[in-house]
């Protein structure tokens, strides 16, 4: 019997349970009523247990946040409106590279290419301003999807500058297994952009990132092709939890700021980074001879790959 047979079925049960009702007493009519209630809620997990092969269901509704530009803007998550065009421009030639690396097309493909983990050295060098900057741009993509993680459970700058400090976030659903990963994916009024919060801060937050919960957490969120994870992690000098997060990812980019940054730090940031996978280097607030100046800030960026290996350089871009 198909479900639509089956919903005509149980209409005209009811309506026969409606006139035999008529000639009983209260109490009666209350048990019978009670009795032609219980397949209704087995129709309706029947309903859901039966829908045919590639049929569509619905996403249940998501938590959904405003963007307010004007003020990420105040708070120094974005250049002044004058300059962001030219903003624009420098990520979108800075997210190709990391596009080919999750393709495969002019380079080579990346395993777990679609993580990408945004670090740095200290804190203050503007990897949360890079991440923030970096996910709108690729959220611009239309065959992408983009899902920005707030990974640093102690300062968790992304999570407050969004408003979304109560919100369930990463941290939440590692330490409660039986939590929904989708309930801490926030949508937002930018097409193509998600967010996870940091969530509740948690002092095991090294070990339930490194724990298998992690891997199946990772899974279910990158589980569209189209997903691009890009996580705004902790400074690797900062705290462990960005190694840890290292391993997880297939992509890392590592922010460096200009004329601030010591070699000796960075070199001693990236000495435990797995070489195998495809680190970059972003160079951040250099000052150009022709002075551009981006609302008090000056950017450049300077984007190259690790060696590999053997000494080769497979870079991929140098702006």
């Amino acid at each position: 019997m198909s479900i639509i047979e089956r919903a005509a079925e149980k209409l005209r049960a009811s309506q026969k349970a409606g006139s035999e009702n008529n000639g009983l007493t209260p109490e009666q009519r209350t048990e019978a009523q009670s009795k032609a209630s219980t397949p209704e809620l087995m129709d309706s997990r029947l309903l859901d247990a039966e829908q045919p092969p590639g049929a569509v269901v619905p996403e249940k509704p998501r938590l959904s946040v405003h963007v307010d530009l004007s003020r990420l803007q105040t708070v120094g998550l974005l250049p002044s409106e004058a300059s962001r065009e030219q903003l624009e421009s420098e990520y979108r030639r800075i997210k190709r590279p990391l596009l080919a690396n999750v393709t495969g097309r002019g380079a080579v493909k990346v395993d777990r290419g679609r993580l990408i983990m945004i670090t740095s050295a200290l804190p203050g060098e503007g990897k949360t301003f890079t991440a923030f900057n970096l996910a709108r741009s690729l959220a611009q993509e239309p065959d992408w999807e983009v899902v920005l993680i707030d990974g640093d459970n102690v300062r968790q700058s992304l999570t407050r500058h969004l408003g979304l400090q109560a919100s369930k976030g990463l941290m939440d659903v590692l330490s409660q297994t039986d939590a929904d990963v989708e309930d801490i994916v926030v949508g937002t009024d930018i097409p193509r952009l998600l967010v996870v919060p940091a969530g509740t801060r948690h002092a095991l937050a090294t070990e339930y990132l490194s724990s298998q919960h992690m891997e199946t957490v990772l899974d279910r969120l990158a589980g569209k092709r189209n997903r691009v994870l890009l996580f705004d992690a902790p400074p690797l000098l900062g705290a462990p939890e960005a190694l840890v997060l290292a391993e997880a990812v297939g992509q890392i980019m590592v922010v460096v700021k200009a004329g601030a940054t010591e070699r000796k730090a960075v070199a001693a940031a990236v000495q435990p980074l797995d070489r195998k996978k495809a680190i970059n280097f972003l160079l951040n607030q250099v000052v150009r001879a022709h002075g551009d100046s981006y609302g008090g800030y000056h950017y450049g960026y300077r984007y190259e790959a690790q060696p590999d290996g053997d000494g080769r350089d497979k870079r991929a871009h140098k702006g």
